[in-house]
């Protein structure tokens, strides 16, 4: 009897020396589990909190370069394109403010914008308004006309103009140079219209006049998709042997943008395909 009670306590203070170890291991576990999750979250917090002020401070350097090249632009354009006449070459609409700030860069340049002429993506639209007059024309030989007429201008650009006065603006009393915009990558017809566009730039060059591709920088609001960038037109235009410039709507762009006229060679811009933001002429911001 005295050995079946001992071996029965014995059993209940295993089971008791148990049962107070279980929620002993339960409750450390839960602190130190308790712990690390307070010492995580907080990490994560330090590092949104640091990464947002690194995010700031980026923002803030970059406002303050825009700033500095707006105040020298002025400056550094300043009777850069002084006699000069520009004529704009699209196809496609041009987006908007797109005509606003090229004429906006020329005349602070003292030039000219002679005209701006918006052709069709699909050059058999504008075969059919020249029938008339150049029935049989390839795609090759239409770009090669039109370009003559929109550098040299003259009677056969009036009657153009006469015509189709939605797709031909201006004096068209001779161009200097050329700013091309073609099809931004991405929208409908981009790829269908390279070849035309590509056409019209070699007729353009094979005219004489200096040919620069611009664009605006892309609607950084723009649905692009999980992890994509947005598409510029300057690896196409490198390929045509022209300058680029991919931000013309700002006064990097315009500096940029006079220079590429004037004669600098290179991609310039914010874009990933950029070279440099500015051509090597001014070394006023670096």
């Amino acid at each position: 009897m005295f050995d079946l009670r001992y071996h029965a306590i014995s059993l209940v203070a295993v089971f008791l020396a148990l049962a107070i170890g279980i929620l002993l291991g339960v409750t450390i576990g839960d602190s130190l589990v308790s712990q690390a999750d307070r010492g995580l979250r907080e990490s994560l917090r330090e590092d949104v909190v640091s990464a947002r002020d690194a995010e700031q401070r980026a923002e803030a350097g970059l406002d303050r370069r825009e700033e500095l090249i707006a105040e020298i632009a002025p400056t550094l354009i300043d009777r850069g394109l002084q006699n000069e006449s520009i004529a704009v070459v699209g196809v496609g609409p041009l987006p908007e403010g797109f005509e606003a700030a090229v004429r906006s860069t020329i005349t602070s340049a003292d030039g000219s914008l002679d005209s701006v002429s918006t052709l069709p993506i699909e050059p058999d639209e504008l075969r059919e308004l020249l029938a008339s007059r150049a029935p049989d024309l390839s795609d090759s030989a239409l770009a090669d006309r039109l370009a003559r007429t929109v550098v040299e201008g003259g009677e056969p650009a009036a009657r153009l103009r006469e015509e189709d006065p939605s797709t031909f603006m201006g004096a068209f009393e001779g161009a200097d140079a050329v700013i091309f915009h073609g099809v931004p990558p991405g929208e409908e017809g981009a790829e269908r219209a390279q070849p035309w566009e590509a056409a019209l730039i070699g007729g353009l060059l094979d005219s004489g006049v200096r040919v620069v591709g611009a664009e605006q920088t892309p609607d950084p609001k723009a649905d692009l998709g999980e992890g994509a960038s947005p598409a510029y037109q300057a690896p196409f235009f490198a390929d045509q042997g022209i300058p680029s410039v991919d931000n013309i709507e700002t006064a990097g762009g315009a500096i940029a943008l006079v220079y590429a006229l004037a004669g600098a060679d290179g991609r310039f811009g914010y874009g990933d395909d950029a070279d440099a933001v500015l051509p090597p002429g001014p070394r006023v911001v670096r």
